[in-house]
């Protein structure tokens, strides 16, 4: 199916803005940006979670929309997604949360010496050498010997983290979202009590 076929029918479902006019986006490409991680991939769960969320968000609210799915529902179910998302990230990379809660409630981009700072002041790397020092090495990220340095390499192996082109970190919303991280005029991350 062509392309511009496919954005046609998923428009036709969605609406085809993410917003009351063209400058919030458009459903067809908002989504998967908003899903994919440094490397550009989208995770085919992460993608099937946020529609599965936006379809029952949707279910509830019928008088807000005229289309199948609303787009203030397709935002909850990206958040829904990187809830899931970052969920996995525990399980696969269990140093990975010591690096990112201490950043909950950060706004990214940002330069690399604030992340530095958080980690400094919850002793993060220090944390993660008594963890997953010499007991796990398998578990630990490849580069903690090389300090902050080193593990922002790792993070952004696992495009978690992303260097632009100033210098400085930035977090794919799949991440940022999850971990309760902000970015001005982006989608609201999820707080504790949202269960992130």
């Amino acid at each position: 199916m062509p392309e511009t076929l496919q954005r046609e029918v998923f428009h036709a479902i969605t609406g085809p803005w993410m917003g009351r006019d063209h400058r919030r986006g458009y459903p067809y490409t908002w989504i998967p940006n908003h899903l994919s991680d440094a490397d550009q991939r989208v995770s085919p769960r992460s993608f099937l979670a946020a529609l599965r969320e936006a379809v029952e968000a949707s279910q509830n609210q019928p008088s807000k929309h005229e289309t199948a799915l609303y787009y203030e529902s397709i935002k909850r179910g990206v958040r829904k997604a990187s809830q899931i998302r970052v969920r996995e990230l525990k399980e696969d990379y269990p140093w990975v949360d010591v690096l990112m809660e201490p950043l909950r409630g950060l706004v990214v981009p940002c330069d690399f010496h604030e992340v530095v700072q958080r980690w400094e002041k919850e002793d993060s790397l220090d944390e993660l050498r008594r963890r997953f020092g010499e007991s796990g090495e398998e578990l630990a990220p490849a580069h903690l010997d090389e300090g902050a340095p080193g593990v922002r390499e790792d993070l952004e192996q696992l495009g978690i983290f992303y260097r632009m082109s100033d210098g400085r970190v930035n977090i794919p919303d799949v991440y940022r979202i999850g971990y309760g991280l902000g970015r001005k005029g982006g989608v609201k991350p999820v707080r504790p009590r949202d269960g992130g």
